[in-house]
């Protein structure tokens, strides 16, 4: 196993992963905004199909939404250790 002291600078910014969790969740963020403003549908997979859903729809159920990531961190956190 690695040890923290060897991670490099971008190794700790993955292992952490509060920084890329916040830079994908504005990504994510944005690209619903804008689609929203301009009235188009987002483009989503659901039950193995792709399936065209409103951004307003998305946006109601994305702040409604858990943190995802949490134990996957957490593991990460563990083996960098």
């Amino acid at each position: 196993m690695m040890k923290r002291e060897r991670l490099t600078r971008i190794g700790r910014i993955f292992v952490e992963g509060t920084l890329v969790d916040r830079a994908v969740e504005a990504a994510a963020r944005d690209a619903l905004a804008l689609h929203k403003r301009a009235g188009v549908p987002v483009v989503v997979c659901r039950g193995g199909k792709v399936v065209t859903v409103s951004a307003r729809a998305l946006l109601r159920r994305r702040s409604a939404a858990p943190r995802r990531f949490r134990g996957i961190r957490a593991a990460a956190k563990s083996v960098g250790a």
